[in-house]
């Protein structure tokens, strides 16, 4: 088999690892702003600046918000955008050990359907990939 045959099949498991290692992370980043939420108490943070997006999970509104010299940065969906439109200051939960602010209205989710969604794409290249693998190089032996 050529060089260009192998660099391909090491590229397409090498991005079936990376979609689990991200899915993994997202489900991980999800549970951590879970926890602060329910464990940490709120503290009252001026907002420094707002940005209008498409209120989507791609595009999120956000809002800047400071503590104690540090920044950062909220999303919210354009309903609790739109509340928040006059208020100088927003309730927060924050963690100073994590250093993260996570808002409070709202139940934070995680997306169930989406990370199996991106799971199971990443299994599927990765097994695909190794399958094929596994006939050329039977194929070249065989032959």
């Amino acid at each position: 088999m050529s060089l260009k045959k192998w660099s391909i099949y090491l590229f397409s498991i090498l991005l079936g690892i990376l979609l689990l290692w991200i899915t993994y992370k997202l489900s991980e980043d999800y549970d951590e702003q879970a926890y602060i939420q329910q464990h940490s108490p709120r503290v009252k943070m001026p907002v420094v600046k707002r940005i209008k997006g498409w209120g989507t999970v791609r595009y999120p509104n956000k809002v800047y918000v400071s503590h104690q010299g540090k920044s950062y940065i909220l999303e919210f969906s354009n309903q609790y955008f739109r509340k928040t439109a006059k208020l100088d200051s927003i309730l927060v939960h924050y963690d100073p050990t994590r250093d993260r602010a996570v808002q409070v209205d709202g139940k934070l989710t995680k997306p169930y359907v989406l990370l199996l969604l991106l799971g199971l794409v990443s299994l599927a290249i990765v097994i695909g990939t190794v399958i094929d693998l596994r006939r050329q190089l039977t194929k070249t032996i065989v032959a």
